[in-house]
């Protein structure tokens, strides 16, 4: 999948990257070359829409964390 980033930071990219690794079933592979979009496999997910939004949860979260 590839999910929109809302984060701008290296450091924001780098948490999310490696919390998503955490959830089952998902894994960070990497970011696009102008920074927009993370690439993630994701597996165990009924819809594409749904493997987007869990990713989205987790960013918003390390967003209010970071602020």
């Amino acid at each position: 999948i590839a999910v929109p980033l809302r984060l701008k930071s290296n450091a924001g990219v780098s948490l999310l990257s490696a919390t998503i690794t955490l959830l089952p079933g998902t894994v960070a592979m990497g970011v696009s070359a102008d920074r927009k979009l993370l690439y993630a496999h994701a597996i165990n997910t009924l819809t594409l829409q749904e493997a987007k939004e869990s990713v989205t949860r987790m960013e918003t979260h390390i967003l209010r964390f970071l602020r």
